[in-house]
């Protein structure tokens, strides 16, 4: 396991990417540029991922365990079916 303070220092890494990417979807809509819905735009789901990936790492540190950020599990070695 990675010590508590690298993960941190990851967890806030992607807290920071994930609000940027709200950011950046917000003036998208704002400017015309994206017409989507606010939540379905690609900035939206990449802030979706970035704090899933942040929560994987704060259940990391939690357990000792790598979590999965699509489906926050702790299985090791596991895959879904949608990765081949």
């Amino acid at each position: 396991m990675r010590n508590k303070t690298e993960i941190t220092a990851s967890i806030e890494h992607w807290e920071r990417l994930a609000t940027e990417a709200e950011s950046q979807a917000q003036w998208d809509r704002d400017h015309g540029i994206d017409l989507s819905k606010p939540g379905c735009s690609a900035g939206d789901h990449k802030a979706q991922m970035y704090r899933r990936t942040a929560e994987a790492l704060r259940r990391e540190m939690q357990t000792g365990l790598p979590h999965c950020t699509a489906c926050l599990g702790a299985h090791p070695n596991h895959h879904h079916g949608h990765r081949g």
